[in-house]
C-alpha cells in the first residue's frame, strides 16, 4: 500500500470514528428529548379534574374570556397545573397565576399545598412529594422535596432558571442531598 493509500485509508477511519461519535452524542440528545416528550405527555394527560359534558362547554368559553380579559391562555399551563380543577372551584388569578392546590407533580413549584402532594408516581413505587412554601426575612422561600429530583420530575438548572423568570421575588433553597 501506498503512503497516499495509507494516509487515505487513516482519514477514512478517523472521519467515521468521528461521525460514529456525532451519532452517539445525538443519539442521546435524541433519546433525552423523547423521553421528555413521553414525561410532558404523560402529564398533560395526567391529573386533570374530570368535567362532565356541561362542564367541559363551561370551561372551553371560560378560557376563550380570560384570554380575552387576561390575555392568559390557559392551555399552556395545562401541562403542569390541573386547569380544570381550578376552573371548577370557582376560584380567580391570584398575581397572575392559581393556587397551589392544582399544580402538577411536574410543575416547578409543585408543592405540599398541591392536591397531587402523596400521589402514586407514574411507574406506583414511590409518591410524589411537594416542596414547601416558607418566609425568610420577610421574603417568600421555596425548598423543594428531595423527591422531586429522584423521581426525575425535576432538575436543579431547570429550576432555578424558572425562578428567575417567574418567581424572583421568591429565594429558592435546595435540600441536602444524601
Amino acid at each position: 500500500m501506498s503512503y497516499v493509500a495509507a494516509g487515505i485509508a487513516a482519514a477514512s477511519m478517523l472521519k467515521g470514528a468521528a461521525d460514529k461519535k456525532k451519532a452517539g452524542e445525538a443519539s442521546a440528545a435524541d433519546k433525552k428529548a423523547a423521553s421528555q416528550k413521553e414525561n410532558d405527555d404523560y402529564f398533560m394527560k395526567s391529573f386533570n379534574t374530570k368535567l362532565n359534558v356541561q362542564e367541559a362547554s363551561d370551561f372551553a368559553l371560560w378560557k376563550l374570556e380570560e384570554l380575552k380579559q387576561s390575555g392568559k391562555d390557559w392551555s399552556k399551563d395545562m401541562q403542569d397545573y390541573d386547569v380544570q380543577g381550578f376552573f371548577k372551584s370557582g376560584k380567580t388569578l391570584m398575581g397572575g397565576h392559581g393556587t397551589d392546590k392544582f399544580k402538577k407533580p411536574n410543575h416547578s413549584t409543585f408543592s405540599n399545598e398541591s392536591m397531587y402532594s402523596g400521589s402514586k408516581t407514574r411507574t406506583g413505587k414511590g409518591v410524589y412529594e411537594g416542596g414547601a412554601w416558607g418566609k425568610r426575612d420577610g421574603r417568600d422561600t421555596f425548598t423543594p422535596h428531595k423527591s422531586m429530583f429522584k423521581n426525575k420530575t425535576h432538575d436543579p438548572e431547570t429550576m432555578s432558571k424558572y425562578f428567575e423568570s417567574y418567581e424572583s421575588g421568591s429565594e429558592l433553597i435546595f435540600p441536602s442531598m444524601p
